[in-house]
């Protein structure tokens, strides 16, 4: 597991339009999943977002073979009622449909919330 660089933008995004066409199958119609596209103005965020993480984001990929298979995206919590700095939460979590069962989807945001900058309680 290590940090996400900006380089893996266009794979982060092109893994989450695949986990939707594959978790959906069946329930949405076919011809809004072939609609799924990866976005550039979605990559270039997550690009801006990899390259300069707020203090409290911890935005973690783990590879196989140089692949990257599943992004958890942590922050500190942005509700207006809670502290950043004493609450966070799991952002975004987008697994390659071909790992899905690996087990990697539940280690990457453990590791993610003990890398998180201040101790967090996890409910």
């Amino acid at each position: 597991m290590r940090e996400a660089r900006p380089e893996d933008a266009r794979a982060v995004e092109q893994m989450r339009v695949d986990g939707c066409r594959t978790a959906y199958r069946g329930l949405l119609p076919a011809d809004l999943l072939a609609g799924l596209v990866v976005v550039d103005d979605r990559v270039l965020a997550l690009v801006a977002a990899f390259a300069r993480p707020q203090p409290h984001d911890v935005n973690l990929v783990a590879e196989q073979e140089g692949v990257v298979l599943p992004l958890a995206r942590l922050c500190g919590s942005r509700d207006g009622d809670a502290s950043a700095e004493a609450v966070a939460e799991l952002r975004a979590l987008y697994v390659a449909p071909r790992s899905w069962s690996g087990g990697l989807g539940g280690r990457l945001p453990d590791e993610g919330f003990a890398r998180m900058p201040v101790p967090v309680q996890v409910l």
